[in-house]
């Protein structure tokens, strides 16, 4: 008992509680060392890491930091752009759908719809032009500068409720048209310029099977009050070297994009929806991610696509028919519909550095929002399918 009360005594007396004090901070000091030296092993192999990617992408002549603008700033590359081979031998069919009322070029939207025809024209030819208006008449209204091109009206598609035309009676027409390797939608105030073949020449060398989109960029307020047509290569540079210094719009509206033809035969199975209304875009892209397993590339960096003309600020949700596009896409396919943002593509093109300066290069795109889209609704994906399947 003596012993017990003695050691009770020392347990509570202040050199104890001293000494225990001290190796609690021995303790304490010792693990955040550990933990000190353990970042900073992991800091060196980040910075280790990040060296050498940098060294690689010099070594393969590609940069993150590259786009179509800073190649075009340092090299004053200016319409037509870089003049390849391979994009010559390039073959692809574009629809795009317009009133029909435009021929004239009155008023500045008009005059948009004709700069991106002969964007369209100058890129492709005419022959691989289609055009949709509203009816077969307004064909025969075609200037004689688009002789060639391929023009159809849209009355047997225009639904007998909201009278208007479905995309997919538009897709149907347009794969029925295509007579080339590739076929691709854009709308039709959007102008395309020769860096959007090369990108395409680049991703045929690398893909067999692809879905190429990209962001479009908004012409600034000035640029959109003063709509004029665009004649001369001198134009066409200016306008392009304009286009740089607009910003990029928003990835969850797609404004065009192409594919093989031999894969876009689902195209023709999408639900009837609405053209001008939200959801036909996502359901499109989506579908192509995930069940047609096409790697879907981001061109925003190398192919630059001006939307010139000014639009109605009206949101998309109260656009007519938005309510009947939405509903039909949520019944298609579920919530796997997001997944139909150019976000989510798995590429994206960029040019090169150094000795691979004027090359457009696809690799993989390391992004967060692209690592979150291929977690996202992955079970409204896997039901989707399994209803496709079955």
């Amino acid at each position: 008992m003596i012993v017990s009360d003695d050691r009770d005594d020392f347990m509570q007396s202040p050199r104890h509680r001293v000494r225990e004090r001290g190796s609690r901070r021995l303790a304490l000091r010792s693990f955040f060392v550990k933990l000190c030296r353990a970042r900073a092993i992991q800091l060196c192999a980040l910075f280790t890491l990040a060296v050498n990617a940098n060294a690689f992408r010099r070594e393969r002549g590609w940069s993150i930091e590259t786009s179509a603008c800073d190649v075009r700033t340092s090299q004053r590359l200016g319409w037509p752009g870089s003049q390849t081979s391979k994009a010559e031998e390039v073959s692809v069919t574009l629809g795009t759908v317009i009133r029909g009322t435009e021929w004239s070029g009155r008023t500045a939207n008009d005059r948009a719809v004709l700069n991106a025809l002969d964007g369209l024209k100058r890129l492709v030819g005419v022959s691989n032009v289609v055009v949709f208006v509203d009816q077969d008449v307004r064909c025969d209204h075609i200037p004689s500068t688009y002789a060639g091109t391929r023009c159809f009206g849209l009355e047997r598609c225009v639904d007998p409720i909201y009278r208007a035309p479905s995309m997919k009676c538009v897709f149907e027409t347009l794969l029925d048209a295509t007579r080339t390797k590739h076929v691709g939608y854009i709308n039709g105030d959007i102008i395309i310029f020769r860096d959007f073949l090369d990108t395409l020449a680049a991703i045929e060398r690398d893909h067999d099977r692809f879905f190429m989109v990209g962001r479009r960029r908004n012409a600034l307020a000035a640029a959109q009050e003063e709509i004029s047509p665009v004649r001369g290569e001198r134009e066409w540079g200016k306008l392009e070297s304009e286009a740089c210094k607009s910003p990029i719009d928003g990835a969850g509206a797609i404004d065009y994009f192409v594919l093989p033809t031999r894969d876009a035969k689902y195209l023709r199975d999408i639900p009837p929806f609405i053209i001008g209304n939200w959801r036909w875009d996502n359901v499109v892209l989506a579908l192509a991610s995930t069940l047609m397993n096409l790697p879907v590339i981001d061109v925003t960096k190398t192919a630059i696509a001006l939307h010139q003309g000014r639009e109605k600020v009206v949101r998309r949700e109260e656009r007519p028919a938005s309510a009947h596009n939405h509903g039909l896409a949520v019944r298609f396919m579920g919530k796997a519909y997001r997944r139909g943002s150019i976000n989510c593509a798995e590429y994206e093109s960029r040019y090169g550095t150094s000795r691979a300066r004027n090359r457009v290069l696809v690799r993989a795109k390391r992004t967060i929002s692209a690592w979150v889209c291929k977690h996202r609704e992955t079970k409204a994906v896997s039901i989707m399918r399994q209803k496709f399947v079955t």
